[in-house]
């Protein structure tokens, strides 16, 4: 009898490790904090390295042998600071007394990096956004878009790493092109060891882990280290003007409405993710404003919980739902409130939002009532 061998499940035994080494909230898990390793990976150029503790980790935490632990440890520094690294990236809000700051620290790849990148990353100038951009793709609009940046990052002879952390609304997984490889490296949670592909091979595996349909919505930020990223900055910059881009970014009121298979929207990805220039083209083109559904709360929810100003400010001049529930009576205001955005709740209750809502929250109100005597319509007693 032909026994099929058991698929190997690197991102439950990295969850069991985590949960062993009583690490917060990574029960759920920890893609996000796995893509932000894995550029720190690319852009250092030692991905085998990573592969290899993927690979040690693989194995049950219950079943480590001191010999199976040992061998993590020979594979770059230690595996608690491996954790560390995945735990910050992955919940940074954890961890606020590293940020100093008043609000809520969502998932920030550049924000984050500078407490855990190695000090050789460090001393080429660290991790530094030098593009992004967010879109609808098929299959075989992904694979033409991964090409024509390949060709241009090649066209221009870069003898640089750079790295890209795409993030659909619930999952994110990390994409690397080195002119050494002349391939794409893929680092995702679930696949393990760094992948190297070519351009139609890497658009199946996105297009495999990121939607169920025929719709693949996501958004991308390019990375590269802070001494080569004038020469990145100039290159995506031309490859974002390209007819071979533009020809894939264009948006149509058929798109504007389009879903993935998890029912999320271009509008719903941009406005997660601060796009503003694409959530007015997307209203332009006939989005749906106040679009929700069982497992997807509205644009305006998600972009007041992840502290975009300009793009709630556009919504809600667009007419969208102020008092919009998700779930059980979760709003855009109490979203506000949970990550601490006093600038995106007094523009809320300006617009109508119910005050009643976040009423009991002393500690808001307290920052609430400091804003509020600075020009807003909004009286806090």
């Amino acid at each position: 009898m032909f026994i099929r061998p058991r698929r190997k499940d690197y991102h439950q035994a990295m969850l069991d490790h985590m949960n062993a080494a009583h690490y917060p909230d990574v029960k759920n898990g920890v893609c996000f904090g796995i893509a932000g390793m894995g550029l720190q990976a690319i852009l250092l150029r030692d991905t085998e390295t990573f592969s290899k503790r993927i690979v040690a980790l693989e194995k049950p935490a219950n079943n480590m042998t001191s010999a199976a632990i040992k061998n993590i440890r020979l594979h770059g520094y230690s595996t608690h600071a491996f954790f560390d690294g995945v735990a910050v990236y992955q919940n940074p809000h954890l961890y606020e007394e590293l940020f100093h700051r008043r609000a809520r620290v969502n998932q920030d790849i550049t924000a984050t990096s500078s407490y855990l990148i190695p000090q050789v990353l460090e001393k080429k100038g660290g991790i530094i956004e030098v593009g992004n951009f967010c879109g609808l793709y098929s299959q075989s609009s992904l694979c033409k878009t991964l090409k024509s940046l390949r060709r241009q990052l090649t066209y221009n002879k870069i003898v640089f790493p750079v790295g890209l952390v795409l993030c659909k609304h619930d999952h994110a997984l990390t994409i690397g092109f080195d002119p050494d490889h002349n391939k794409w490296a893929l680092i995702e949670a679930n696949v393990g060891p760094v992948q190297w592909l070519r351009d139609h091979e890497l658009a199946t595996m996105i297009k495999r882990l990121f939607s169920k349909n025929d719709a693949i919505i996501f958004d991308a930020k390019i990375y590269s280290v802070g001494n080569n990223q004038r020469a990145a900055k100039n290159i995506i910059s031309a490859w974002m003007l390209s007819a071979a881009y533009l020809q894939h970014h264009v948006i149509t009121p058929e798109s504007a409405l389009e879903k993935d298979s998890d029912s999320a929207t271009l509008l719903y990805i941009s406005a997660q993710n601060g796009r503003l220039n694409v959530v007015k083209e997307l209203l332009n083109n006939g989005a749906d404003i106040n679009y929700s559904s069982h497992n997807m709360p509205s644009a305006l929810y998600i972009a007041a919980l992840n502290g975009h100003l300009d793009v709630v400010n556009e919504l809600l001049d667009h007419g969208a739902y102020v008092n919009a529930d998700y779930y059980s009576g979760v709003s855009p205001l109490i979203a506000a409130a949970i990550s601490k955005h006093v600038d995106i709740a007094i523009a809320l209750l300006d617009h109508g939002a119910d005050f009643n809502e976040i009423s009991h929250n002393r500690k808001f109100l307290r920052l609430l009532r400091n804003e509020s005597d600075t020009g807003s319509n909004v009286k806090i007693r």
